[in-house]
């Protein structure tokens, strides 16, 4: 449960820090909530939205789509 909270705290820490326009801080607390809990869809929804444009996060979105993938399929694998 306390995961749990942590992910959200820094989820929005990281939303905070894209609305002040710093994107270096955002992905750090988002890759942060990615390595505590590698199921948060809203984190990856927010990379892919705001950070495919910018500079050298390609390699690091590739790496996490293909868990995302992988992750998602074993989920509803469960679901079924």
């Amino acid at each position: 449960m306390y995961k749990c909270y942590e992910c959200t705290l820094y989820f929005n820490l990281g939303c905070a820090y894209i609305e002040l326009n710093n994107m270096e801080m955002a992905e750090k607390y988002f890759k942060q909530v990615l390595d505590i809990n590698p199921y948060h869809l809203d984190t990856y929804n927010r990379l892919v939205i705001y950070f495919f444009y910018y500079e050298g996060i390609y390699v690091f979105l590739i790496g996490r789509f293909r868990k995302f993938i992988e992750y998602t399929w074993r989920s509803l694998d469960k679901i079924q």
